[in-house]
């Protein structure tokens, strides 16, 4: 019942994402396609092209940690977000270096790492 709950939050945060930005539309549609990289059941992280979404629910509305390093471990993002249920950042690389970068997500004492390429 529990991840039910999550699961249609989760899809409602989705639906509302489309429906706010008509330019993430597009994006969200070809994801059902191309099947998004699902972390948990309550983290996505989705990359398309040069884009990178974060996609969290957070129920528990811990303070939610997003950094973003290169490849060299300098910190190019980092941001706290506190009091959301739902959290969606979405990063475009298109004028990045060229290289790796490591996407950190922190929930309370869970931390997630995702290493993305930019070529």
């Amino acid at each position: 019942m529990k991840n039910t709950l999550k699961l249609s939050l989760l899809f409602a945060l989705l639906i509302t994402s489309v429906h706010v930005n008509a330019t993430t539309l597009e994006t969200f549609v070809e994801t059902k396609e191309s099947n998004p990289k699902t972390i948990t059941d309550d983290l996505v992280i989705r990359e398309k092209d040069e884009k990178v979404s974060v996609i969290l629910l957070n129920l528990d509305l811990n303070p939610i940690k997003i950094t973003i390093r290169d490849g060299f471990g300098r910190i190019v993002f980092s941001e706290t977000i506190k009091d959301n249920k739902t959290i969606h950042k979405s990063f475009n690389f298109k004028k990045a270096y060229k290289g790796s970068y490591s996407i950190k997500v922190r929930n309370g004492l869970t931390t997630y790492n995702k290493e993305i390429k930019i070529i």
